[in-house]
């Protein structure tokens, strides 16, 4: 009785340390309350997180914590991530140790993101109410971000805006038949390669960024889709800024009113991915879909477009011996490629899936004992036939209304691993530090595919599994987070080149900004 009493005491001696804290808004000090806190446990090998809301008076609490090493981070709609000893708005938090039986009170101060304000004047400098605005990323084609709507002098706000660079365009405004504005970017441009770009920074908001939108003719599109059935068919009109959806009513048509000239893409019918042999989405028959591109100069009446049964792709996937593999047990992930950009990725499930035509592009994700060689299809239309640079590489490909593709998926079982420590200047590991991994083409000297992350162990140790051979560029650093091309060769990354099925050892040195 005694010995468990005094094994007691000691669990519950191990378990005491707590972390107390208090969220407050940075420019205010006010108290922010109801703000998800996490807590991460950076174990020798794995981390577990927590989490907790704040009161009404901005504190929270982590009891009955064991001694070690943790990160602590709070999320709040309207303000960036604040992490615990973060020394930019988006770079990792440091690590905090924690020691038995100890009460630790910290204070983390959130950061509200940026916005954009501005006036929708007329010619006379008046304000235009009940315009739309639009922001988008200042990328090729342009992101989409968000939207707002001029009030009764014009004025607009668009807030929750990360720092960067981005523009501004006003939607179409059809004020009679004889009088309308077509979209204008901000400075009074109609050309994208014109546009005057808007730099947002944290906890400010960009002024006076106005626009006063050209008159001009907007055009309409009326769209017919024929099909054997008269239930509602979704349509989707396509530009380079933004993606427009409509219904068609009982006589299968939809208008699409207001509309700048310009090149446009329009998705009918089925637009997801779906597995075979699920409920269909039309009331009779197969999932029917469309697909075509048209460049808009005038009003259209006459555009009618066929609905086809929405072609199965099937999927063979196989290791490089000739073994089949189990569908489940590779992720082929599929995103719709349009002229806005990129769409959410989707995972099929199984060895087919139905897939709408038009643009897509695929990328192959296997397990850490595994890695793709290449995926092959009649479809892929980019670089070399269906190769796979990486596990997390986009290849497009293209889905004709009357093709049955065939994806063939090809991986090998003996996959590369790189592991190593990360020391801090003192000689001691760097505990939760991130390591970013980049595979890089020595010969074309860029990198390939998307920028992999993983944190430090309690000993310092990281570990990346399930690669490629070739050429890896590494860097640790709580002074960045996912370092893009441009800044990777200020950071001294670390080259090493894993062979097929090798483990290399690649030890690393913090890296901190001078």
């Amino acid at each position: 009785m005694r010995l468990f009493l005094l094994l007691f005491a000691l669990i519950c001696s191990a378990d005491a340390a707590v972390i107390k804290g208090i969220v407050l808004d940075n420019m205010t000090g006010r108290p922010l309350a109801r703000t998800r806190v996490v807590l991460q446990i950076v174990g020798r090998d794995s981390i577990t997180a927590s989490s907790t809301s704040t009161g009404s008076n901005g504190q929270f609490e982590f009891d009955k914590l064991a001694a070690g090493w943790c990160l602590l981070s709070a999320d709040r709609m309207g303000f960036a991530t604040a992490h615990h000893g973060q020394k930019l708005w988006n770079s990792p938090g440091m690590p905090l140790h924690i020691d038995e039986d100890s009460s630790t009170f910290l204070t983390l101060r959130m950061r509200r993101l940026g916005a954009i304000t501005g006036t929708v004047f007329d010619e006379n400098d008046v304000g235009l109410p009940q315009v739309d605005v639009l922001a988008f990323r200042d990328t090729r084609p342009p992101s989409f971000v968000a939207r707002a709507r001029s009030d009764d002098r014009g004025v607009y706000r668009i807030g929750m805006l990360e720092p960067g660079r981005y523009l501004i365009r006003t939607g179409p405004k059809r004020f009679s038949e004889d009088f309308n504005l077509v979209p204008t970017f901000h400075r009074e441009t109609l050309r994208l390669d014109e546009a005057l770009p808007v730099d947002v920074r944290m906890e400010e908001y960009a002024g006076e960024v106005n626009v006063k939108p050209e008159p001009g003719k907007l055009v309409s599109l009326d769209v017919e889709c024929a099909h054997p059935w008269f239930s509602p068919v979704p349509v989707l009109l396509v530009s380079e800024t933004g993606r427009i959806r409509g219904t068609t009513n009982s006589a299968g048509r939809v208008s699409f009113h207001g509309l700048a000239p310009g090149q446009y893409e329009i998705f009918a019918g089925n637009q997801g991915i779906e597995a075979v042999g699920a409920r269909a989405y039309w009331q009779y028959g197969e999932p029917q879909s469309a697909y075509t591109t048209l460049s808009l100069v005038r009003d259209r009446e006459d555009l009618r477009v066929g609905l086809r049964p929405t072609p199965t792709m099937r999927f063979y996937i196989r290791d490089s011996g000739g073994t089949r593999i189990r569908p489940d047990a590779v992720s082929v992930w599929l995103r719709r490629k349009d002229l806005a950009g990129p769409g959410e990725p989707q995972r099929r499930t199984g060895a087919d899936a139905r897939i709408p035509p038009g643009r897509w592009e695929v990328r192959i994700e296997t397990p850490p004992d595994m890695y793709p060689v290449s995926a092959a299809s009649s479809s892929l239309r980019t670089g070399p036939p269906g190769i796979v640079a990486a596990a997390d590489s986009w290849t497009e490909m293209v889905v004709w209304d009357s093709s049955a593709p065939i994806l063939e998926v090809v991986v090998s079982r003996n996959p590369a691993t790189i592991y190593g420590k990360v020391t801090a200047a003192v000689g001691a590991p760097a505990v939760g530090a991130p390591v970013y991994l980049e595979r890089w083409d020595e010969r074309e000297a860029r990198r390939l595919g998307e920028i992999r992350r993983a944190l430090t162990g309690a000993q310092g140790m990281f570990r990346f599994r399930g690669l490629a051979p070739g050429a890896y560029r590494l860097v640790s650093s709580f002074d960045f987070d996912a370092p893009g091309e441009d800044l990777m060769p200020n950071v001294q990354p670390k080259l090493v080149r894993a062979a097929e099925g090798g483990t290399v050892e690649a030890n690393l040195d913090l890296f901190v900004m001078q």
